[in-house]
């Protein structure tokens, strides 16, 4: 019985103190905040090229060669996600922009790379744009 006592104390002083290093671990990443955008596209009838509009999508964050992360932009283009510090290569591809390939089937196509520093604790802010002719 005293044997069962001692464990159940030790447990009682080491697990607050496993618990206190897992916040201080986790803040050792920030946020990455950001919008998928269109921008051109056909001329309106006033001749106007259209302005910047937001589009839902996925962007993916890679981090040399093992590290992927993806995560939805919602329809208002707008995204946000909690990574370890480091830079990253951002890219995005959304359902409303497709490039048909030779064989004449459409498809979606993740864009060129981007570099995001990401800084422990805070929140870095990007847009993506996709630019269509």
């Amino acid at each position: 019985m005293k044997r069962s006592r001692a464990f159940i104390c030790l447990a009682g002083v080491l697990l607050p103190a496993a618990c206190s290093v897992a916040p201080s671990h986790a803040s050792a990443g920030g946020t990455v905040t950001g919008m998928l955008v269109r921008e051109g596209g056909p001329l309106g009838p006033d001749g106007q090229q259209p302005g910047t509009h937001p589009i839902p999508g996925t962007v993916r964050f890679t981090a040399g060669h093992h590290l992927v992360i993806t995560v939805p932009a919602n329809d208002a283009g707008m995204f946000s996600v909690r990574l370890p510090a480091g830079r990253y290569d951002v890219s995005d591809r959304s359902p409303r922009i497709l490039l048909v390939g030779g064989d004449g089937i459409s498809r979606q196509a993740w864009s060129s790379p981007v570099s995001v520093t990401v800084t422990a604790q805070h929140t870095t802010r990007v847009t993506l744009t996709s630019i269509i002719p």
